[in-house]
């Protein structure tokens, strides 16, 4: 049985507390990620198809699209060669070092090919006469309340 004396002077447990804390290039993982999913989509591939492309479980390729778990650069250039990507596509966009004076620049293609209706929708405005993609940006501008 421990006294509460010794509890209180025992040292922390660093692997805790260094993993609380961001881990350095976290915004590059999540946008690599990001990038990881739009390819894959770009060309139909499934998570499960493309796990099976690296000897790799559903949920593991799910985790590396969620930027839970860092992806090997030998498995990122599998993918990029499945995908038909050059493997620096997969950071293009992405921020070195964040500064406070200018916000890291979003990835927005990849952000609209990933979001639910996103890829369906952007298939359907490419097809509109520019008159009418100037119409459906303003509607978008008005329904996101951004006049």
């Amino acid at each position: 049985m421990t006294s509460l004396a010794a509890t209180q002077t025992a040292k922390p447990d660093h692997r805790r507390s260094e993993h609380r804390k961001q881990k350095v290039g976290a915004s590059i993982d999540a946008h690599v990620a990001l990038r990881l999913k739009a390819a894959r989509l770009a060309i139909g591939m499934s998570q499960e198809t493309a796990a099976k492309h690296l000897n790799l479980t559903f949920q593991q390729m799910q985790k590396y699209e969620n930027a839970t778990n860092r992806i090997s650069a030998g498995k990122l250039a599998t993918l990029a060669r499945i995908y038909g990507k050059p493997v620096e596509w997969f950071f293009e966009g992405a921020t070195v070092a964040p500064s406070k004076e200018v916000p890291p620049m979003r990835d927005l293609v990849a952000e609209m090919f990933t979001s639910v209706h996103g890829r369906e929708f952007m298939e359907h405005y490419l097809a509109l006469k520019p008159a009418h993609q100037f119409a459906v940006a303003r509607l978008a501008a008005q329904l996101a309340g951004k006049n």
